[in-house]
């Protein structure tokens, strides 16, 4: 399919302190159900299933990718710090092309990355994950973001059509 158009520069009356905290919870949320871990009750169920349905899909998809990026990363060798993911992150938009499917991507990457750390034992890793690509997304993509809809945005982007109807 085609990608639509970037709407207009308006960003909405989205308050910015309420896109901080809604951003921070969803991908914490998020990874913390990716992973298995306990997590508290949230209040975006559609944008978690959505985003549960697509990082799914890119995971399978693209599980040799991941998969071969995280053991490149050395991991063992870097303890807590996290901040190779704003790294990746950086070099994911590269080239100036934000989009809900990059943004998907780099989601699948840190659950994959989460996963890839509970299993040994390092469950707090989940946490530092999501910091760390909210800080991201927050900082780098918030304008984007804010003039997308925000996560309502993203789960229309990825809407799937009832085929019951």
């Amino acid at each position: 399919g085609s990608v639509p158009s970037s709407p207009s520069d308006e960003t909405g009356d989205y308050p910015p302190t309420a896109l901080d905290m809604d951003t921070r919870e969803i991908i914490d949320t998020f990874l913390k159900i990716f992973t298995g871990l306990p997590h508290s009750k949230s209040g975006r169920k559609q944008v978690l299933s959505t985003m549960r349905r697509v990082v799914d899909n890119l995971a399978v998809k693209h599980e040799l990718a991941y998969k071969g990026m995280i053991a490149r990363l050395n991991l063992e060798q870097k303890g807590e710090d996290v901040s190779f993911i704003k790294q990746v992150a950086t070099e994911l938009f590269s080239d100036g092309t934000t989009n809900w499917g990059r943004i998907a991507s780099l989601l699948t990457f840190g659950a994959m990355l989460c996963k890839y750390q509970n299993d040994r034992g390092h469950s707090k890793y989940v946490r530092l994950v999501g910091e760390e690509i909210s800080s991201y997304l927050l900082t780098e993509q918030r304008d984007w973001i804010l003039r997308n809809k925000a996560w309502d945005g993203f789960v229309e982007f990825f809407h799937v059509p009832d085929t019951e109807a």
